[in-house]
């Protein structure tokens, strides 16, 4: 597997341990959307948790003063051709997310982010000099607007998943680099490996017990896919799957239980995305 070198540019100058906190509760909503029809597919639902997780990172990071992103240039991080008009009922305008409350359009948005003593502060678009904005490349000027991730910002009676912990689980940037950038796995393994810490979190252990029919029912994945994916997921030395009688071709008894094991723990930048895996 080859990582892709040309999208690791929107990332190169980020902090490995640069991470996101995911509502606990985010997996029950989107599998109640994918069962109401909502959701088309799963590897729509996979798009659906990646691209929201991308778009908060994004606004917390304050990307959009690096880079003038857009839809198409979402997509194709994401593995999507950048014309793909398959997912736009999800991102669009008064689509999916906005209509459930998590996103919505703004052309005020980050441009830059930095911790301070009160704890991590943005700098948005409305804050910048007026002469800035008029200078020479009128960077944010027009109608260039982002989609805001608004469970960042507030959750029915809880603080946003920017300055609280609770009631979440981290998503590291090394994690959707490491996974969504890497041939083979992309936003589904991403959903996979996503799913996992979620079940970590609930349970309090980096390594657990899983059955495999749990899984399937999570991800929606066929039995082929998922088995693919946490191979690949083990490749790249995120989890250790203990107990691999599941793997045995011979063996189609979904009622097995491995235990998975988190391997990931922040540390320096450090990584060859140049490196063949």
């Amino acid at each position: 597997m080859l990582i892709n070198t040309e999208l690791f540019k929107y990332f190169e100058k980020d902090k490995e341990d640069n991470f996101v906190n995911v509502d606990i509760d985010i997996f029950e909503k989107l599998d109640s959307w994918f069962k109401n029809g909502e959701i088309k597919n799963s590897k729509h639902k996979a798009f659906t948790f990646a691209y929201y997780w991308l778009i908060s990172y994004f606004w917390k990071y304050g990307k959009y003063g690096q880079h003038l992103l857009t839809i198409k240039d979402i997509k194709k991080i994401l593995g999507y051709s950048p014309i793909d008009k398959r997912l736009d009922y999800i991102v669009k305008e008064n689509g999916l997310l906005d209509s459930k409350g998590y996103t919505e359009l703004s052309r005020d948005f980050p441009v830059y982010s930095f911790f301070s003593e009160q704890g991590l502060e943005l700098i948005m678009t409305t804050d910048l000099d007026p002469s800035y904005k008029r200078g020479a490349t009128n960077k944010y000027s027009g109608n260039y607007s982002v989609k805001k991730p608004l469970k960042m910002i507030n959750r029915t009676y809880k603080e946003g998943l920017m300055t609280s912990n609770d009631d979440s689980f981290k998503l590291y940037i090394y994690e959707f680099t490491r996974i969504v950038l890497t041939d083979g796995l992309g936003v589904d393994g991403f959903y996979v490996y996503a799913w996992l810490k979620w079940k970590s979190k609930m349970i309090c252990k980096s390594k657990f017990p899983v059955y495999y029919s749990e899984l399937i029912e999570a991800t929606n994945f066929s039995d082929k896919k998922l088995r693919k994916i946490l191979q690949l997921l083990e490749k790249v030395n995120l989890i250790k799957i203990h107990n691999k009688t599941l793997f045995n071709k011979e063996n189609q008894n979904f009622s097995t239980k491995n235990s998975y094991e988190l391997l990931y723990k922040p540390r320096n930048w450090g990584i060859e995305y140049s490196e063949v895996i």
